[in-house]
C-alpha cells in the first residue's frame, strides 16, 4: 500500500481512507477495469449491430482495458488470485458478471435462438483472458485489440455454426 500511495502521488492514509487494505485496492482496480470496459459499451449501439459487429465490438472492450500498461494490473491480479483462493473467486467472478451482461443482450437475439448465449460469451472471455495471459507471458506487445476481436468474433461465429449443424 506503501508503494501504490507513493506511486500515485498520495499520503498512504489517503489510500487507506478509500481501501482497508491490499485486497481491496485489487479488487477495486479490477472492477475499474471492468467498469471501464462497460462503459465503452453503449447497449443500443450493440443492439444495432450484426452479430459479428456485436461480438467484436464485446470483446474488444475488456481486451482494450487488460492490455493498459502492458497488463501490468492483470500480471498483479493474476499472481494473487492464484495464491489466494478468495481473492481468486472475487476477480473470476467479475468476469463472469461481465459474460452475463453480455449474454443477456444475446439472448436476445432472433439468429441465436437455441444457443447458450452465456456459455458463448463464457468462451469469448476466455479468450480475452488467454490471449492476455499468454501476451503478458511472453513480454511481447499485445497485438490491436479490435484486429484480435474480429478474430476472436470469427472463432465464437464458427462454434455457433457448428452447434447448429
Amino acid at each position: 500500500m506503501r508503494a501504490v500511495a507513493r506511486q500515485a502521488g498520495l499520503a498512504e492514509g489517503t489510500l487507506y481512507h478509500h481501501f482497508r487494505g491490499k485486497d481491496d485496492l485489487l479488487l477495486g482496480l479490477f472492477g475499474a477495469l471492468g467498469e471501464q470496459a462497460r462503459a465503452s459499451l453503449d447497449p443500443a449501439a450493440l443492439a444495432a449491430l450484426n452479430l459479428r459487429d456485436f461480438l467484436r465490438a464485446f470483446l474488444a472492450a475488456p481486451l482494450a482495458a487488460l492490455a493498459q500498461d502492458e497488463a501490468g494490473l492483470l500480471r498483479v491480479i493474476l499472481s494473487e488470485g492464484l495464491i489466494r483462493r478468495d481473492l481468486g473467486r472475487a476477480f473470476a467472478d467479475g468476469l463472469t458478471g461481465t459474460a452475463a451482461l453480455g449474454a443477456q443482450a444475446l439472448a436476445e437475439r432472433p439468429e441465436l435462438r437455441g444457443v447458450d448465449t452465456g456459455e458463448l460469451l463464457r468462451t469469448g472471455l476466455t479468450l480475452v483472458l488467454g490471449h492476455t495471459v499468454q501476451g503478458a507471458l511472453s513480454g511481447d506487445p499485445l497485438p490491436d485489440p479490435q484486429v484480435t476481436a474480429a478474430r476472436m468474433a470469427d472463432v465464437l461465429l464458427a462454434l455457433v455454426a457448428a452447434e447448429r449443424a
